[in-house]
């Protein structure tokens, strides 16, 4: 690749992180002009006139809607059997069909199917020991099936049904002679499947897709894969059409062709579910006979069918998965009733509140029944009325602001959503008797009660940045709301003469206040967020002196690794207690802690949430390097993935004795190196200062033999700052220094292990077993119970053919990867000490950002991407 190329490469993936932040907003412009087209197309319709045509929709239209969206996501879930299929994983139709419906139910109402699905499914999936990889590489099939079905649908529509007949109902101005024209668009359609076929059955290599490799199906799996898409894009466009309103006149095959083109605009669009723009389309070309308040009665009614019905169910179903799969931990924590609530996940509950607050502003867009009017006139004060409209707007707005703070698990979003949940319920009472708001506004908060435990972060709100993604959701409901009250009121809602006029009819200025007292407050609270301070720039660079509170932490621990803050190439994130710490580095997007947090168990929660924060503020990937068994689940709930890196080798040291048969070798070492009059001796800092330049030499002298280079991060650099913090053993032989090792001693006596470990190429063979065997004895002899030998890295994998699959890539390379470092032959010379091997594992995202943070950490431990593959 020339250097030209590099540099295009580098400015490409610079521009796309410039742009990636802006997506969001992209398609909160283009639903913003949606709905401005959308209510011009509509000025002559009324809410009254969109209420009747949804009342007069017949009832059994409603069930042959409902019936064939159950049968159009019972399709869907053909899409994942044949992508499990793709991807070579063994699961059961009922986990699958599970996993699918969910995850569709997600991806087509808040719409980034990759993401939003692909986050349900790798969350269903791989609790059921799909790895990640093959999560990502199912949910590339299913979106490839999306458009696979559209031009399957388009194509063959426009070849042999092209709408050349009665054309003028679909296009303005009609459009005679045009099925010659679509028939060759329709076979253009068709070429890139004729290709798909092709490349799949005469390719056998992956291609290369923006810097990914992907695999084509073989031609029968992709054929399966046509016909599904075919039939699940005609039965999702036949829910609609049953929903039309009599006497339309269209046949099924150009509204289909219609309903494919709606689809996709709304998909291009970014807004979530295509809402705004997917009505946009149908208002401007179904038939205007059919009147628009009618096609607008119907659309709403696909919506809540079509999405909201599923959406509601996907809820249920992953709430209560949810629940089976903490159960256990559950059943001992809290009562009968409790165990449900709280095992729902926290991001369902962010989602259920930001859903309250949406129900709040969008009945408050919309008038009050006359009758409650009437039946309130005379019995409430009409200031009653008033003050609970206007607060119950503000209540909405401040539930969106609040779910993103579920979303982080923040303690005071948790008290003030209670709060405020219940008064919105009493809101919606006093406003309009609005009981489908009111009981959804009781459910949400008896669902978040029994959840305290979830939200145990103690943050400030205001600190919290807004991801770009749930700004544009908030800004596409506050124009939602708008949108709906300038339907139910027309223009004059918007007229000066009604902000200060209070009536009891007067729902038009009710509305308009509630809306502006609601974006008023939004408005103060992304003002609150843009001028917080700035991340002082001490915590994204190595702190030069450390804080006083370090050494007193380390005399507190019994981790040998938390010796390594000394290295000065790490930041440092303290708690707020000052009692413990984390340290990390950054490289590329990966913010990268260095094992478990130091300090207090009961503080590394917070740390951890706190370093996770730290990562999104800066657009990174929080990941944690080498982290304990015991502190899995601290990970798990902060929405990390887990992926085994290899095995520690631990030596016990109580009652530690180098005699019997299993010491043998070790014993002959020492008996070698005292015949040849080498002594072993611990320097202090002040003695390792006299010794420096010595230690020096012998540290080049095996830097150049080996070919290698300094290493970072997990590992320690040769440097007089460092090691003149830490005891160091020598072997000499009179005044001559042969080999040294620095000792990684903490002030609690559980964990001692050594960093730096280098001698002379003359030096006497089994030098370093000499030096091993000495520190054992001062480890014991310091009451230390356990010598860290470091990790073995890749070692004690699963390679079993039901393994993850970075469990089997892992053991590949530790078997086989011997030209790039030499994995096998490191735990080799670690067995010969008798080790206890206890795993090791990296937390971090999962999915497609895996290879890169994979390639960030051995590029910090590698002193750069030249040390990755060196040994």
């Amino acid at each position: 690749m020339t250097a030209r190329t590099h540099a295009g490469a580098g400015l490409f993936a610079t521009i796309r992180r410039r742009i990636e932040p802006l997506t969001p907003f992209f398609g909160l412009a283009i639903f913003a002009v949606a709905l401005w087209v959308l209510r011009r197309e509509l000025t002559a319709v009324s809410w009254e006139e969109v209420r009747g045509a949804l009342e007069a929709i017949p009832a059994l239209r409603i069930l042959g809607a409902l019936g064939l969206t159950a049968l159009s996501f019972a399709i869907l879930t053909g899409h994942d059997r044949l992508a499990l299929r793709y991807a070579g994983v063994a699961l059961s139709r009922g986990r699958s069909a599970f996993g699918s419906f969910v995850g569709y139910a997600f991806s087509q109402s808040l719409g980034f199917p990759v993401f939003t699905g692909g986050a349900i499914r790798y969350r269903i999936y791989g609790s059921w020991g799909v790895a990640a990889s093959d999560v990502w590489r199912i949910v590339g099939f299913c979106a490839l099936g999306f458009w696979v079905g559209f031009l399957m649908l388009t194509g063959l529509l426009l070849v042999v049904a092209p709408p050349a007949a009665g054309i003028e109902s679909l296009l303005p101005g009609g459009a005679e002679g045009l099925a010659p024209a679509a028939r060759i668009l329709g076979l253009l359609l068709l070429v890139p499947l004729v290709a798909y076929l092709v490349l799949g059955r005469l390719r056998s290599e992956p291609i290369e897709l923006g810097g990914v490799r992907v695999d084509l199906p073989r031609p029968g799996l992709a054929l399966r894969q046509m016909g599904l898409g075919l039939i699940d894009w005609t039965v999702a466009g036949t829910v609609l059409f049953v929903l039309l309103p009599e006497g339309h006149g269209l046949a099924l095959t150009h509204f289909l062709l219609l309903y494919a083109i709606a689809q996709t605009a709304g998909v291009v669009s970014h807004v979530p579910g295509g809402l705004g723009v997917f009505e946009l389309v149908l208002v401007l070309f179904l038939p205007a006979e059919l009147g628009e308040g009618a096609i607008l009665a119907s659309l709403l009614a696909w919506r809540a069918v079509y999405f909201l019905t599923p959406l509601l169910a996907a809820t249920g179903a992953l709430a209560f998965f949810e629940y089976r799969s903490r159960r256990a931990v559950v059943d001992r924590a809290v009562g009968a009733f409790g165990r449900g609530m709280s095992a729902v996940s926290p991001v369902l509950l962010a989602g259920g509140t930001f859903l309250g607050g949406v129900v709040l502003l969008v009945s408050g867009s919309l008038p009050a029944a006359p009758a409650y009017l009437t039946w309130i006139d005379g019995f409430l004060p009409e200031a009653i009325l008033e003050i609970s409209h206007f607060v119950g707007s503000l209540v909405g707005a401040a539930l969106l602001v609040l779910s993103w703070g579920l979303l982080q698990r923040l303690d005071a979003a948790y008290q003030m959503t209670l709060g405020l949940l219940l008064l919105g319920a009493v809101l919606s009472l006093l406003r309009g008797f609005e009981i489908i708001p009111a009981l959804t506004l009781l459910v949400l908060f008896a669902t978040l009660l029994p959840a305290r435990r979830q939200f145990f972060r103690q943050s400030s709100l205001t600190r919290e940045p807004f991801s770009p993604g749930w700004i544009a959701m908030i800004g596409m409901v506050l124009l939602g709301a708008a949108w709906m009250g300038s339907l139910a009121y027309g223009t004059d809602a918007f007229s000066g003469d009604l902000w200060w006029s209070f009536s009891l009819g007067g729902d038009a200025s009710r509305f308009m206040r509630g809306t502006t007292g609601a974006a008023g407050l939004l408005m103060i609270a992304g003002a609150l967020r843009l001028l917080r301070p700035a991340v002082p720039p001490e915590l994204l660079r190595p702190p030069r002196p450390l804080p006083p509170e370090i050494p007193k932490i380390l005399e507190g621990t019994g981790r040998a690794s938390a010796m390594l803050v000394h290295t000065g190439d790490k930041a440092l994130l303290l708690s707020k207690s000052g009692e413990s710490f984390l340290m990390y580095a950054v490289e590329g997007r990966s913010w990268v802690a260095l094992g478990d947090p130091i300090g207090p168990v009961e503080e590394w929660e917070e740390l951890i949430w706190r370093f996770r924060k730290l990562a999104f503020v800066h657009r990174g990937w929080p990941v944690f390097y080498q982290v304990r068994p015991e502190s899995l689940t601290l990970y798990l709930d902060a929405g990390l993935s887990l992926l085994k890196l290899g095995e520690e080798g631990r030596v016990p040291l109580t009652g530690l004795s180098l005699e019997g048969g299993r010491w043998k070798d070790l014993r002959q070492s020492m008996n070698r190196a005292e015949r040849e009059g080498i002594e072993f001796q611990i320097l202090g800092p002040s003695e390792v200062r006299d010794v420096l330049p010595r230690l020096r030499e012998v540290s080049d002298h095996w830097l150049d033999s080996r070919n290698a280079r300094e290493k970072g991060f997990s590992l320690g650099a040769f440097g007089a700052d460092y090691l003149t913090r830490t005891p160091v053993g020598v072997a000499r032989k009179g005044d001559e220094i042969l080999g040294f090792v620095n000792v990684l001693a903490p002030g609690v006596r559980r964990e001692i292990s050594a960093d730096l470990m280098r001698y002379r190429p003359d030096a006497m063979k089994g030098v370093m077993e000499y030096l091993f065997a000495h520190l054992f004895l001062y480890g014991r002899d310091q009451g230390y119970e356990y010598f860290s030998m470091g990790m073995a890295p890749l070692s004690g994998l699963d390679s079993r053919p039901l393994a993850p699959l970075w469990n089997r890539f892992g053991t590949a390379i530790f078997r086989h990867g011997e030209h790039f470092y030499n994995f096998q032959g490191l735990r080799a010379y670690k067995e010969k000490f008798n080790p206890e091997w206890q795993p090791r594992y990296l937390a971090c995202p999962g999915g497609l950002a895996l290879p890169r943070i994979l390639t960030n950490v051995g590029t910090l431990i590698g002193g750069g991407v030249r040390g990755i593959t060196g040994r």
